[in-house]
Parts: C-alpha cells; sequence; structure tokens
C-alpha cells in the first residue's frame, strides 16, 4: 500500500462519509414523490448523503431524468442539501444499452470484438448493456460534458458503477492496452468531478488508485449466506452471498491507508431473510 501510494497517491477523506442509498430499499422503482419522502423520514439520523442510486435516469446511456422526476435533477439536488445533507448520484458512464440514443446514433463509440459486434458487459435490470469504447476522442469528451452535467445540478457525491466495461477486452479506436484506456478516460472523469466524492464501483482496483476517493470492495450485500448454484457449482467467487462479501471485504482491508473501501451495504429486514 505505501509503495502505491508513491506512484498514485491516496484519497482526501480519511474517513468515508456515511450514505443512505434508495437500492436496496427501492431498487429501481424510484420516482421524485418516493424519494422526497423517504428524504423527510430519514429525521435527524446520522446520514452525511443521500444517493440516489439506478432508476432516475431514461436508460444507461441517456443520463436525463424520467418523467418520474418532473421537478429534474437539481431541484431534488437542492432539496438534499436543505437538510444539511451532500446529494449523490448513481452513473454507469462505462455502457449504454440498446435503448439508448448513444446506441442508436453513435455506433462507432461501441466497443467491438473481432467479429465487430458490440462487446455485452454483463446482466442488469435493463437487460444486456454494451460497453463504450473509451478510447475514443468523442467518447471522452461525452464523459467530461457529462460529469460536468451532474455536477452542475448540484450533485458532489458520484457513485460510478461498472467501470469494468471501460476495461472489457475488444478493438479500440486507438490501438492501446485496456488498462491504459481505462484509466485515460477515468481521469477524464475526475478532473470533470472537481472536487466532488467519487465512489467508483466494479473497479478495476490497481488502474483505478489516485482517481477516487473510495472503491468498492465486495460483491452486492444479499440477505443470504453462500448462493450453492453460481458460487459452488459454477464456482463464481463474485457472486453475491454473505461469505463472499465477508472473504473479500477482508481480504482488501490493505487498502484502507490509501483510499476509502466500501464493502457495499449495511440493510435491516424483518422479512424475506434467509440469515437467521
Amino acid at each position: 500500500a505505501a509503495l502505491l501510494e508513491t506512484k498514485f497517491g491516496k484519497t482526501r477523506f480519511d474517513k468515508a462519509p456515511r450514505v443512505w442509498c434508495s437500492w436496496y430499499s427501492l431498487y429501481k422503482w424510484i420516482n421524485e414523490h418516493v424519494i422526497t419522502n423517504a428524504l423527510h423520514a430519514l429525521g435527524d439520523l446520522p446520514f452525511d448523503v443521500f444517493q440516489l442510486d439506478d432508476g432516475w435516469q431514461i436508460t444507461h446511456g441517456d443520463w436525463e431524468p424520467t418523467k418520474k422526476f418532473p421537478s429534474g435533477m437539481a431541484e431534488l439536488a437542492n432539496q438534499i442539501k436543505a437538510t444539511g445533507r451532500t446529494a449523490g448520484l448513481w452513473l454507469a458512464p462505462f455502457m449504454v444499452t440498446k435503448l439508448s440514443s448513444i446506441f442508436r446514433d453513435h455506433p462507432d463509440w461501441l466497443l467491438r470484438d473481432e467479429h465487430g459486434k458490440p462487446v455485452p458487459v454483463g446482466l442488469t435490470w435493463e437487460g444486456v448493456p454494451y460497453a463504450l469504447d473509451v478510447s475514443h476522442p468523442e467518447v471522452l469528451e461525452w464523459l467530461d460534458k457529462l460529469i460536468r452535467k451532474v455536477r452542475s445540478w448540484g450533485y458532489d457525491y458520484l457513485k460510478l458503477d461498472f467501470l469494468y466495461a471501460g476495461a472489457a477486452p475488444g478493438k479500440r479506436y486507438k490501438d492501446i492496452p485496456r488498462e491504459v484506456a481505462y484509466r485515460n478516460a477515468v481521469q477524464v472523469m475526475r478532473k470533470a468531478a472537481g472536487d466532488a466524492y467519487i465512489l467508483a464501483c466494479g473497479a478495476p482496483i490497481i488502474p483505478t488508485l489516485g482517481l477516487c476517493d473510495g472503491i468498492r470492495v465486495g460483491p452486492d450485500v444479499s440477505p443470504y449466506w453462500l448462493n450453492n448454484p453460481l458460487t459452488v457449482w459454477l464456482n463464481n467467487p463474485n457472486d453475491p452471498c454473505t461469505q463472499n462479501s465477508i472473504r473479500t471485504s477482508f481480504h482488501r482491508l490493505w487498502l484502507t491507508p490509501i483510499v476509502n473501501i466500501d464493502p457495499d451495504v449495511m440493510f435491516l429486514r424483518s422479512k424475506h431473510n434467509a440469515l437467521k
């Protein structure tokens, strides 16, 4: 960790902020009314950040609010800040869906495989997303404008998710190593974000150091100990389950001196809990 600090530096924050995140209570079914109710229901609970997660945007790639947020994202940020908290927002900047205007209007922005097909990067609630070619100068310009726009709305805590998409294997506009392409793109977003807190999720650890303030170190939290079909039978050590969360979080504690490490969330349930 000390050697990495000499190379990349470390976070400006000695302690990570206490964040309320909409995901595990509401998932993608959020709207302006539900979110403002949740905000005011927190009362004086000691959360530093109130963060909207996935579900506020039109689709991955079209980072504008849906009709479910008629007052707009700037007004919502103002309401959050009026409670004395920092406004936080979730983005997945390195991937797009087929429904996005980028997929339709800028096919040359997509990362392609050896057969010329867009590179899929996992599975989300909106289906299969595809990776952007983050070596493309127009994509870098778009990323810069995106982060500056979100900052202008008033969001000073950015949860940037599925970042591994920027380092996916494929044929790029520039013939550079994928790790280099990835770090260059994260640097663009870091500069555009200014002094905002950046939490990097789904991020390759080494090429992200020095460019984020916090980094996700575990899979999604889940209310069960082990998912046998995925974790055991398919030998996937990254699948969401409590066993994997504990193991990966402990294994990455050594990063603590240089970056805030995020094992995801703590949530409380009175039902649908297989850990009893």
